[in-house]
Protein backbone atom coordinates (compact mmCIF):
# COMPACT_ATOMS: atom_id res chain seq x y z
CA UNK A 1 0.00 0.00 0.00
CA UNK A 2 1.02 3.44 -0.78
CA UNK A 3 3.12 5.43 2.60
CA UNK A 4 -0.27 6.78 2.67
CA UNK A 5 0.54 8.20 6.48
CA UNK A 6 3.99 10.24 5.33
CA UNK A 7 2.01 11.67 2.56
CA UNK A 8 -1.14 13.00 4.18
CA UNK A 9 1.29 14.06 6.93
CA UNK A 10 3.53 16.45 4.69
CA UNK A 11 0.59 17.65 2.64
CA UNK A 12 -1.34 19.02 5.63
CA UNK A 13 1.84 20.39 7.30
CA UNK A 14 2.94 22.40 3.98
CA UNK A 15 -0.39 23.08 3.11
CA UNK A 16 -1.27 24.75 6.72
CA UNK A 17 1.90 26.99 7.02
CA UNK A 18 1.56 29.29 4.33
CA UNK A 19 -1.91 30.73 4.72
CA UNK A 20 -2.19 34.09 5.64
CA UNK A 21 -4.07 33.02 8.74
CA UNK A 22 -3.24 29.40 8.91
CA UNK A 23 -2.47 28.92 12.66
CA UNK A 24 -5.74 30.33 13.47
CA UNK A 25 -7.84 27.87 10.94
CA UNK A 26 -5.97 24.99 11.33
CA UNK A 27 -7.26 25.03 15.10
CA UNK A 28 -10.99 25.36 14.62
CA UNK A 29 -11.82 25.36 10.94
CA UNK A 30 -12.08 23.83 7.87
CA UNK A 31 -9.56 24.32 5.17
CA UNK A 32 -10.58 23.78 1.25
CA UNK A 33 -6.72 23.91 -0.53
CA UNK A 34 -7.12 23.60 -4.15
CA UNK A 35 -3.60 22.06 -5.75
CA UNK A 36 -2.51 22.48 -9.64
CA UNK A 37 0.73 21.62 -10.68
CA UNK A 38 3.09 20.70 -14.24
CA UNK A 39 6.06 18.84 -14.94
CA UNK A 40 7.76 18.58 -18.16
CA UNK A 41 10.84 16.28 -18.04
CA UNK A 42 12.79 16.56 -21.56
CA UNK A 43 15.68 13.72 -21.85
CA UNK A 44 17.57 12.66 -24.94
CA UNK A 45 14.83 9.50 -25.90
CA UNK A 46 12.16 10.26 -23.88
CA UNK A 47 10.20 13.37 -23.05
CA UNK A 48 6.70 13.95 -20.08
CA UNK A 49 4.30 16.46 -19.83
CA UNK A 50 2.51 15.44 -16.55
CA UNK A 51 0.01 18.08 -15.46
CA UNK A 52 -1.74 17.65 -12.01
CA UNK A 53 -5.35 18.68 -10.79
CA UNK A 54 -6.23 18.20 -6.66
CA UNK A 55 -8.52 19.50 -4.08
CA UNK A 56 -7.66 18.72 0.01
CA UNK A 57 -9.83 19.25 2.69
CA UNK A 58 -8.36 19.85 6.18
CA UNK A 59 -10.61 20.03 9.75
CA UNK A 60 -8.09 20.19 12.64
CA UNK A 61 -8.38 21.25 16.67
CA UNK A 62 -6.37 20.16 19.62
CA UNK A 63 -7.26 16.31 19.59
CA UNK A 64 -8.56 15.87 16.65
CA UNK A 65 -7.92 15.59 12.38
CA UNK A 66 -9.92 15.00 9.20
CA UNK A 67 -8.07 15.52 6.39
CA UNK A 68 -9.05 14.14 2.32
CA UNK A 69 -7.26 14.41 -0.46
CA UNK A 70 -8.63 14.26 -4.27
CA UNK A 71 -5.60 13.87 -6.85
CA UNK A 72 -5.56 13.34 -10.71
CA UNK A 73 -2.09 13.21 -12.75
CA UNK A 74 -2.02 12.62 -16.35
CA UNK A 75 1.21 11.25 -17.79
CA UNK A 76 1.60 12.63 -21.41
CA UNK A 77 4.95 10.67 -23.42
CA UNK A 78 6.18 12.60 -26.40
CA UNK A 79 7.50 9.62 -27.95
CA UNK A 80 6.19 6.12 -28.63
CA UNK A 81 9.57 4.63 -28.93
CA UNK A 82 7.93 0.73 -27.93
CA UNK A 83 4.93 -0.75 -29.60
CA UNK A 84 2.14 -0.53 -26.82
CA UNK A 85 3.97 1.62 -24.41
CA UNK A 86 2.65 5.36 -25.16
CA UNK A 87 0.37 6.37 -23.07
CA UNK A 88 -0.99 8.27 -21.95
CA UNK A 89 -1.05 7.06 -18.39
CA UNK A 90 -2.90 8.15 -15.44
CA UNK A 91 -2.24 8.26 -11.42
CA UNK A 92 -5.35 9.04 -10.08
CA UNK A 93 -5.86 8.95 -5.57
CA UNK A 94 -7.84 9.65 -2.96
CA UNK A 95 -6.93 9.75 0.20
CA UNK A 96 -8.37 10.05 3.74
CA UNK A 97 -7.31 10.44 7.27
CA UNK A 98 -9.30 10.19 10.50
CA UNK A 99 -6.95 10.59 13.82
CA UNK A 100 -8.63 10.70 16.98
CA UNK A 101 -5.85 10.88 19.50
CA UNK A 102 -4.44 8.29 19.85
CA UNK A 103 -5.86 6.18 17.30
CA UNK A 104 -5.26 7.23 13.67
CA UNK A 105 -7.53 5.71 11.02
CA UNK A 106 -6.72 5.69 6.97
CA UNK A 107 -8.05 4.46 4.04
CA UNK A 108 -6.81 4.74 -0.20
CA UNK A 109 -7.77 4.33 -3.32
CA UNK A 110 -4.51 4.52 -6.06
CA UNK A 111 -4.97 4.03 -9.43
CA UNK A 112 -2.06 4.44 -11.88
CA UNK A 113 -2.17 2.59 -15.63
CA UNK A 114 -3.20 3.38 -19.20
CA UNK A 115 -5.94 2.01 -17.82
CA UNK A 116 -6.75 2.82 -14.46
CA UNK A 117 -9.13 0.69 -12.44
CA UNK A 118 -10.91 -1.25 -15.79
CA UNK A 119 -7.18 -3.06 -15.86
CA UNK A 120 -7.81 -5.08 -13.06
CA UNK A 121 -5.65 -5.62 -10.13
CA UNK A 122 -2.22 -4.61 -11.39
CA UNK A 123 -3.83 -1.50 -12.17
CA UNK A 124 -5.10 -0.26 -8.23
CA UNK A 125 -5.05 -0.44 -4.67
CA UNK A 126 -7.26 -0.30 -2.31
CA UNK A 127 -6.06 0.04 1.41
CA UNK A 128 -7.53 0.71 5.02
CA UNK A 129 -4.89 1.07 7.68
CA UNK A 130 -4.90 1.53 11.76
CA UNK A 131 -2.26 2.63 14.23
CA UNK A 132 -2.19 3.20 17.68
CA UNK A 133 -0.09 6.19 19.41
CA UNK A 134 1.84 4.55 22.15
CA UNK A 135 4.62 7.40 22.87
CA UNK A 136 3.64 11.24 22.46
CA UNK A 137 5.94 13.52 24.09
CA UNK A 138 8.02 16.75 23.38
CA UNK A 139 10.58 15.00 21.79
CA UNK A 140 9.59 11.49 20.48
CA UNK A 141 6.23 10.16 19.07
CA UNK A 142 6.11 6.26 18.25
CA UNK A 143 2.65 4.99 16.44
CA UNK A 144 2.61 1.51 15.61
CA UNK A 145 -0.29 -0.63 14.02
CA UNK A 146 -1.15 -2.48 10.32
CA UNK A 147 -2.67 -2.42 7.41
CA UNK A 148 -4.85 -4.26 4.60
CA UNK A 149 -4.24 -3.55 0.88
CA UNK A 150 -6.41 -5.20 -1.99
CA UNK A 151 -3.47 -5.20 -5.14
CA UNK A 152 -1.61 -7.28 -7.08
CA UNK A 153 0.99 -8.70 -4.65
CA UNK A 154 2.93 -10.43 -7.06
CA UNK A 155 2.61 -13.08 -4.85
CA UNK A 156 1.28 -16.60 -7.04
CA UNK A 157 -0.79 -19.57 -6.19
CA UNK A 158 -1.54 -22.79 -8.17
CA UNK A 159 -3.07 -22.23 -11.51
CA UNK A 160 -1.58 -18.76 -12.22
CA UNK A 161 -3.40 -16.31 -10.37
CA UNK A 162 -2.04 -13.78 -8.09
CA UNK A 163 -3.30 -13.87 -4.48
CA UNK A 164 -4.86 -10.17 -4.18
CA UNK A 165 -4.96 -9.11 -0.54
CA UNK A 166 -1.69 -8.65 1.60
CA UNK A 167 -0.81 -7.51 5.29
CA UNK A 168 1.16 -4.39 6.11
CA UNK A 169 3.03 -2.71 9.25
CA UNK A 170 2.37 0.69 10.18
CA UNK A 171 5.15 1.97 11.96
CA UNK A 172 5.87 5.57 12.54
CA UNK A 173 8.76 7.42 14.83
CA UNK A 174 9.09 10.94 15.29
CA UNK A 175 12.40 12.68 17.29
CA UNK A 176 12.36 16.87 17.18
CA UNK A 177 14.64 18.59 18.64
CA UNK A 178 16.47 22.07 18.17
CA UNK A 179 19.30 20.64 16.30
CA UNK A 180 17.87 17.49 14.64
CA UNK A 181 14.57 16.28 13.68
CA UNK A 182 14.29 12.56 12.27
CA UNK A 183 11.35 10.35 10.89
CA UNK A 184 11.06 7.12 10.24
CA UNK A 185 8.33 5.43 8.47
CA UNK A 186 7.50 1.62 7.33
CA UNK A 187 4.33 1.14 5.67
CA UNK A 188 5.37 -1.38 3.11
CA UNK A 189 8.47 0.08 2.65
CA UNK A 190 11.12 1.76 4.30
CA UNK A 191 11.58 5.31 5.09
CA UNK A 192 13.71 7.52 6.61
CA UNK A 193 13.87 11.22 6.46
CA UNK A 194 15.68 13.93 8.84
CA UNK A 195 16.62 17.45 8.84
CA UNK A 196 19.80 19.17 10.72
CA UNK A 197 19.15 22.52 12.37
CA UNK A 198 15.12 22.63 11.61
CA UNK A 199 14.95 26.29 13.46
CA UNK A 200 17.87 27.75 11.16
CA UNK A 201 17.66 29.40 8.05
CA UNK A 202 20.27 27.85 6.53
CA UNK A 203 19.44 23.96 6.78
CA UNK A 204 19.85 20.57 5.59
CA UNK A 205 16.60 18.07 4.50
CA UNK A 206 16.93 14.10 3.25
CA UNK A 207 14.75 11.53 2.74
CA UNK A 208 15.95 8.38 1.93
CA UNK A 209 13.69 5.11 0.92
CA UNK A 210 13.54 2.13 -1.05
CA UNK A 211 11.75 0.45 -3.80
CA UNK A 212 11.51 -3.00 -4.38
CA UNK A 213 14.55 -4.80 -3.97
CA UNK A 214 15.77 -5.31 -7.47
CA UNK A 215 19.08 -3.24 -8.01
CA UNK A 216 20.73 -0.34 -6.55
CA UNK A 217 18.75 2.40 -8.21
CA UNK A 218 15.68 1.19 -6.40
CA UNK A 219 17.57 3.03 -3.71
CA UNK A 220 15.86 6.36 -3.02
CA UNK A 221 16.79 10.05 -1.85
CA UNK A 222 16.08 13.82 -1.92
CA UNK A 223 18.87 16.02 -0.64
CA UNK A 224 17.98 19.76 -0.06
CA UNK A 225 20.43 22.66 1.29
CA UNK A 226 18.03 25.12 1.96
CA UNK A 227 18.31 28.75 3.23
CA UNK A 228 15.05 29.93 4.36
CA UNK A 229 13.91 33.71 4.26
CA UNK A 230 12.31 33.83 7.35
CA UNK A 231 12.24 32.26 10.80
CA UNK A 232 9.25 30.59 12.46
CA UNK A 233 9.04 33.87 14.70
CA UNK A 234 8.10 36.39 11.80
CA UNK A 235 5.11 37.44 11.14
CA UNK A 236 4.61 35.20 8.64
CA UNK A 237 6.39 32.46 9.86
CA UNK A 238 8.88 30.62 7.87
CA UNK A 239 7.24 30.29 4.33
CA UNK A 240 9.79 30.72 1.81
CA UNK A 241 13.09 29.42 0.62
CA UNK A 242 15.62 28.54 -1.82
CA UNK A 243 17.32 25.27 -2.36
CA UNK A 244 19.54 23.12 -3.80
CA UNK A 245 19.35 19.57 -4.39
CA UNK A 246 20.18 16.23 -5.89
CA UNK A 247 17.48 13.38 -6.37
CA UNK A 248 16.89 9.89 -7.48
CA UNK A 249 13.16 9.92 -9.54
CA UNK A 250 11.11 7.47 -11.56
CA UNK A 251 7.68 7.47 -13.30
CA UNK A 252 6.14 4.05 -14.04
CA UNK A 253 3.13 2.11 -14.42
CA UNK A 254 1.38 -1.47 -14.52
CA UNK A 255 -0.41 -2.55 -17.72
CA UNK A 256 -3.84 -4.08 -17.28
CA UNK A 257 -1.97 -6.56 -19.59
CA UNK A 258 0.17 -9.54 -17.74
CA UNK A 259 3.27 -8.86 -17.33
CA UNK A 260 3.50 -5.57 -19.07
CA UNK A 261 4.81 -2.37 -17.30
CA UNK A 262 6.89 0.60 -18.17
CA UNK A 263 9.03 2.59 -15.65
CA UNK A 264 11.71 5.92 -16.29
CA UNK A 265 14.39 6.14 -13.34
CA UNK A 266 16.71 9.26 -13.64
CA UNK A 267 18.46 11.31 -11.37
CA UNK A 268 18.56 15.14 -11.20
CA UNK A 269 20.44 18.07 -9.59
CA UNK A 270 17.74 21.13 -8.98
CA UNK A 271 17.51 24.27 -7.52
CA UNK A 272 14.37 25.39 -6.19
CA UNK A 273 12.27 28.39 -5.03
CA UNK A 274 9.84 27.42 -2.60
CA UNK A 275 6.93 30.37 -1.61
CA UNK A 276 4.47 27.58 -0.09
CA UNK A 277 1.60 28.71 -1.63
CA UNK A 278 3.63 28.46 -4.69
CA UNK A 279 7.01 26.35 -5.82
CA UNK A 280 9.07 26.11 -9.04
CA UNK A 281 11.68 23.49 -9.56
CA UNK A 282 13.80 23.11 -12.14
CA UNK A 283 17.25 21.92 -13.16
CA UNK A 284 19.50 18.69 -14.96
CA UNK A 285 18.64 15.43 -15.58
CA UNK A 286 21.26 12.39 -16.13
CA UNK A 287 21.26 8.79 -16.36
CA UNK A 288 17.92 8.19 -17.63
CA UNK A 289 17.10 4.85 -17.83
CA UNK A 290 13.91 3.09 -19.26
CA UNK A 291 12.56 -0.18 -18.67
CA UNK A 292 9.97 -2.17 -20.57
CA UNK A 293 8.49 -4.83 -19.11
CA UNK A 294 10.68 -5.32 -16.13
CA UNK A 295 13.05 -7.03 -18.36
CA UNK A 296 14.00 -4.83 -21.68
CA UNK A 297 16.31 -1.53 -20.43
CA UNK A 298 17.06 1.11 -22.62
CA UNK A 299 18.96 4.42 -21.70
CA UNK A 300 17.40 7.59 -21.94
CA UNK A 301 20.19 9.82 -22.02
CA UNK A 302 19.92 13.20 -19.88
CA UNK A 303 18.58 16.38 -20.19
CA UNK A 304 16.21 19.20 -18.24
CA UNK A 305 13.18 18.94 -16.57
CA UNK A 306 10.82 22.21 -14.83
CA UNK A 307 7.96 21.46 -11.94
CA UNK A 308 5.60 24.10 -10.97
CA UNK A 309 3.03 23.52 -8.33
CA UNK A 310 0.49 26.13 -6.77
CA UNK A 311 -1.60 25.86 -3.74
CA UNK A 312 -3.78 27.63 -1.68
CA UNK A 313 -5.53 27.41 1.85
CA UNK A 314 -9.16 29.06 1.89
Amino acid sequence: MKRLYVLIVLIYISSACFAQDADAKAKTDLMIIPQLSYEYLNLTEQQFHAPEEGLIFVHNDEEKLLLVQVSAKQYFMGQDNQAGHGGPYHDDTLMFVKKVKPHLFMALLDTGSNEPVYGGLRTFEVGLGYGYELIHNDHHSLTLGGALAVTDTGIEYGDGKTWPVMLYPVIQYEFESWFFDLKFEFITDPELSFTLLPKEKIRFSAEFGIDEFEGWRDFLFDCTLWYRFFDEDSVRGDFAGLGLGIKNSSIGFDFGEKNKSYELQYYTAYGTLDLSFLQMIGGYVFEGMETFDENLRRNAGGGFFVSVQLMYAF
